[in-house]
């Protein structure tokens, strides 16, 4: 709920998987190796 505020809503659905993303399937401390607080550019 902290970020709901600034963070843009996702208004559409498109593929948001990375290409790399089963590389990182099962790695420990994603969250804290790559979360960002500041918001995306949104749709």
């Amino acid at each position: 709920a902290a970020f709901s505020a600034e963070w843009p809503n996702v208004t559409r659905k498109n593929d948001q998987t990375p290409p790399d993303a089963d590389e990182h399937k099962g790695e420990e401390g994603k969250y804290d190796k790559y979360f960002k607080p500041e918001p995306g550019k949104g749709d």
